[in-house]
């Protein structure tokens, strides 16, 4: 349920300290000895505080910044980084916090209710509907699965040998419909 609100947040633009879980807008431009380097730049990039989706050490280096607030953040690029060429090198951003922003949970009334296309009207009946929704998916799913491991497991098992007058036939066929979907009335040999 938590999630789900979390999902349907709104963000109110305030003017304090950043902190965590709030949304920020920032512009950066990351330097390795010195030297700008690619895709180590943005402006006006939102980014939720916490949300753990730069490198360690980038958004700690945010908390606490106000907007128009500009900051020197030192950070290493792990060892596992996929950019080799930067894994676990020492860099510096140069980060200007250009809006704060904090997340408004929306109330758990009707009108929440019905933005997850639900037929109740109250939380138990809600929360009833999601377990259904959740069950009768993780259902689905693990069909699904197992459906296409079945069929894997006879495909590697059992070979098939197609005679040649079936594919033959499947490529005249073929033919036949590029030749209407293209027009033109030429045959193709």
């Amino acid at each position: 349920l938590a999630n789900l609100r979390k999902q349907r947040a709104e963000y109110k633009v305030v003017d304090r300290a950043a902190a965590d879980t709030d949304q920020v807008k920032i512009d950066f431009v990351g330097k390795v000895d010195g030297e700008a380097f690619d895709g180590g730049s943005a402006e006006d990039q939102t980014l939720i505080l916490g949300s753990k989706s730069m490198i360690p050490g980038f958004e700690d280096g945010i908390v606490g910044m106000k907007a128009g607030e500009t900051k020197a953040v030192d950070v290493t690029f792990p060892e596992e980084y996929g950019n080799k060429e930067l894994a676990g090198k020492a860099a510096v951003f140069d980060i200007t916090l250009n809006e704060v922003a904090e997340a408004e949970l929306p109330e758990l009334n009707e009108a929440f209710f019905e933005a997850f296309g639900t037929k109740g009207t109250d939380l138990e009946s809600f929360k009833v509907e999601v377990r259904q929704n959740m069950e009768r998916e993780a259902r689905n799913a693990l069909q699904a699965k197992l459906k296409n491991d079945v069929i894997e497991k006879l495909v590697e098992d059992n070979s098939l040998d197609v005679p040649s007058a079936l594919v033959d036939e499947e490529i005249g066929r073929l033919q036949q419909q590029a030749v209407q979907q293209f027009g033109g009335g030429a045959q193709m040999d």
